[in-house]
């Protein structure tokens, strides 16, 4: 009997309502007003959110987004300055590179300040192995990791280092960073060395309990080929986020921060790409599922999440136990992304309560 977990973003919401994805929203809408930003901020956002792809809501991907996905289109218009006419290329040339830097340095200012919000409202419990105020998560992972005494998998959406410290301390537990070869380097402009890990390029994680790094992490930077793992404290030590956002720092954030049209071709890149490939093996040999914290809103993963529930030959039918808090996602909805093969288990008490209720043995046996 194998086992497979996914953790979303209500996971970390248990230890900190602030997490929520809203919240963060007003948190770096209200520090782009008193950067200047001007208090429509937000609904400017969500105009040029809704221009590019009329489907997006009023969300954080949503919101950032476009961004991203603008500033890349006007650096293809570059091949078509010829056709500028009266206006001349030189013109056209200088005019579409000034947009395309102002594009790409706002979407840095929104994903840094994303990255520093949630870093300092999870800071309290990262890799402190005394804390005591998130033992609700430890409560859900020891039950976690007492149900599943074989090597197991524990996927995760949030870029937080929750998961990984509040899992026991006396298992076997690994990441995507790899535990040799360290180099150490300066991530901001004259701070001091730190250690880095490079990240695994091939499924070799050691340990019974792997998390998975779907969307990336706090920890995770890349600068001119290197790609490497630092301890989010660290950076924190030396205001990586915001030194980054004001030019400080060539090491970039590695994580998927887009909506959804953008998430596809996203995560179909290194490191993502290795870690949806992992995950998706997983689950296809796995017979028992736990989705929780997850809304099911995602388009790429519902459909990496569609392809492994489809039945095959010869295999035992899966069971699957999803855990919400409230309403959403609705069992029509669930049923749609994981289709009608699967037992399917849905707990509404929330990370807090599930293991309590009288769903758990649906993952547990």
């Amino acid at each position: 009997m194998s086992k497979t977990v996914l953790i979303g973003n209500g996971f970390s919401i248990a230890y900190n309502r602030e997490l929520a994805c809203p919240a963060i929203l007003g948190t770096v809408l209200k520090r782009f007003r008193e950067e200047g930003a001007g208090s429509d901020a937000g609904s400017a956002l969500y105009r040029l959110a809704t221009d590019v792809d009329p489907a997006a809501t009023d969300g954080l991907e949503d919101l950032l987004g476009p961004l991203d996905v603008v500033g890349g289109a006007l650096m293809h218009l570059h091949e078509l300055v010829g056709l500028a006419g009266r206006l001349g290329p030189s013109e056209v040339t200088r005019g579409l590179g000034m947009v395309t830097d102002f594009m790409a340095a706002l979407y840095q200012r929104g994903v840094g300040h994303v990255l520093e919000v949630v870093a300092e409202r999870s800071k309290q419990t990262e890799g402190d192995a005394d804390a005591t105020d998130h033992e609700v998560l430890r409560d859900f992972l020891r039950a976690v990791v007492d149900a599943s005494p074989g090597r197991t998998s524990i996927a995760t959406l949030n870029y937080d280092g929750l998961l990984f410290s509040a899992l026991p301390d006396d298992v076997s537990k690994s990441d995507m960073a790899e535990g040799y070869d360290a180099r150490y380097v300066a991530v901001v402009e004259g701070g001091p060395l730190l250690k880095g890990q490079p990240l695994r390029s091939y499924d070799n994680q050691p340990g019974q309990y792997r998390i998975l790094n779907l969307h990336g992490s706090l920890g995770w930077l890349h600068d001119r080929g290197q790609l490497l793992s630092f301890r989010i404290r660290d950076l924190e030590s030396v205001d990586y986020w915001r030194a980054w956002r004001s030019g400080e720092s060539t090491w970039s954030p590695v994580v998927v921060l887009t909506n959804q049209t953008s998430k596809t071709r996203r995560i179909g890149e290194h490191p993502f790409r290795l870690a949806y490939n992992i995950f998706e093996a997983e689950l296809v040999n796995s017979t028992h599922w736990l989705i929780a914290g997850y809304g099911f809103g995602d388009d790429a993963l519902n459909e990496a999440l569609r392809r492994a529930a489809a039945p095959r030959a010869g295999q035992q039918r899966r069971t699957c136990l999803v855990v919400t808090y409230g309403d959403w996602p609705t069992a029509e909805h669930l049923r749609g992304v994981l289709g009608g093969d699967i037992e399917l288990f849905i707990s509404r008490a929330g990370i807090a309560g599930v293991v309590a209720s009288e769903h758990w043995a649906a993952f547990a046996t």
